[in-house]
């Protein structure tokens, strides 16, 4: 049935192109897609978030500096693994339908979009098309994720144009604050659940997901320094190096870095100019930061 939804409308697309904008097309394919999220068919979910992607460039204007060439719509759509007949060999219907790790690497710039051009506006109906993009994509390429494939799944969260960098876009767009910071804290829940991957694809992973989490504007100051914090002592603990000085130092730059990047995010997110759980003012304060800055002096002074 999903196979089928999945080729009629690429068959709709084609004899109504001209006759009706993308974004109307693009709107059935995104209910389709949040069905086959919400079911765990991943892998087709994948194959009709790609047919998506060009119908969403279509709908507005792409930054030439950043505008990604049309994906190719493939021949025939991507099928799950059909239950072999043989009792023997037959298959769970959960384990049938798996998706491969292989999926990932196939699929890791889907997430990107590239940024609209500069002075162009998008209205709150779009804009909420785009945002469930990010989101069905960020949901299936964390799904197909696994420990072989960490280092292409945090690249392929960081594409250019992921969902963390069109947030200014976002809020200017005039869309629903709350539906916008939820879809923010789903996003930091969504790749924060991948387990098993390595120290440091993971850490870069948490980063990412923790900027959400500032701009989200959900947690109180103290929450969030604390859970960053942790973060940055479970990576200092599997990269433990013993009688690696330099390996040491590494590290404690790494997560200097990453300490910078959060404080740094917190002073130039625009929401936190404005009222809400937490301000530029108070995030950068209180018991919780002061924790926070004092683990990332003891942890770069730790290597001098």
């Amino acid at each position: 049935m999903a196979v089928s939804c999945q080729l009629a409308l690429r068959d709709v697309r084609t004899t109504g192109k001209g006759r009706r904008p993308p974004v109307d097309f693009e709107k059935a394919a995104c209910a389709l897609i949040a069905k086959l999220v919400a079911l765990e068919l991943y892998d087709i979910a994948l194959s009709a978030l790609e047919d998506m992607k060009p119908g969403l460039l279509a709908s507005y204007s792409p930054s030439p500096a950043t505008e990604d060439p049309p994906a190719a719509i493939p021949s025939e759509p991507l099928c799950p693994p059909s239950r072999p007949k043989s009792k023997a060999t037959t298959t769970s219907r959960s384990t049938a339908l798996r998706p491969a790790p292989s999926l990932l690497p196939t699929h890791h710039t889907l997430h990107g979009l590239p940024l609209p051009a500069e002075g162009s506006e998008l209205d709150d109906a779009l804009a909420g098309l785009l945002l469930n993009f990010h989101l069905h994509s960020l949901t299936a390429i964390a799904r197909v994720a696994t420990k072989d494939v960490g280092l292409v799944f945090e690249k392929a969260i960081n594409q250019p144009g992921n969902l963390f960098d069109w947030y200014s876009f976002y809020v200017a767009s005039k869309l629903d604050p709350t539906k916008l910071s939820g879809s923010l804290n789903q996003a930091a829940r969504i790749v924060t659940s991948v387990d098993g991957l390595p120290a440091h694809p993971l850490f870069n992973i948490r980063l990412w997901a923790m900027k959400c989490l500032i701009v989200c504007n959900m947690l109180d100051p103290a929450t969030f320094w604390n859970q960053a914090t942790k973060c940055a002592k479970v990576f200092a603990k599997a990269v433990e190096a013993k009688d690696d000085p330099a390996s040491d130092v590494a590290n404690a730059k790494h997560i200097s870095a990453y300490f910078e990047t959060l404080v740094k995010t917190a002073k130039e997110t625009p929401s936190l100019q404005q009222s809400g759980v937490m301000t530029a003012e108070t995030m950068l304060r209180g018991p919780g930061f002061a924790s926070a800055c004092e683990y990332w002096t003891r942890s770069t002074m730790s290597t001098l």
